[in-house]
């Protein structure tokens, strides 16, 4: 496997991505459900553009939700909120 200066990771105390969150979310949710609950949220929130409609906290969370409630989930982000959650511990907060 060839070396990588930023290897796509989720750790306890840190994460890095191939590209981005907003990617690794399309990937993990699929393409297709993806562009589905963007577009369908872009325009419940009068959002016209892409790029906003991705920075937009409201919007993610629409789409994240809009994927559970179709069996999909991000592992990604799951890890990712379940080591902030692990973090708030009596053992963590001794390190």
């Amino acid at each position: 496997m060839p070396e990588q200066d930023w290897p796509d990771f989720v750790g306890a105390h840190s994460a890095c991505f191939a590209s981005n969150l907003e990617k690794t979310l399309e990937n993990e949710l699929g393409p297709d459900l993806f562009t589905k609950l963007l577009t369908e949220t872009r325009e419940a929130l009068g959002i016209p553009k892409k790029s906003h409609a991705l920075k937009n906290a409201v919007a993610i969370r629409r789409i994240i939700d809009g994927a559970a409630a179709e069996g999909k989930v991000s592992e990604s982000l799951q890890s990712i909120v379940e080591n902030i959650v692990s973090l708030n511990t009596p053992q963590a907060l001794t390190c």
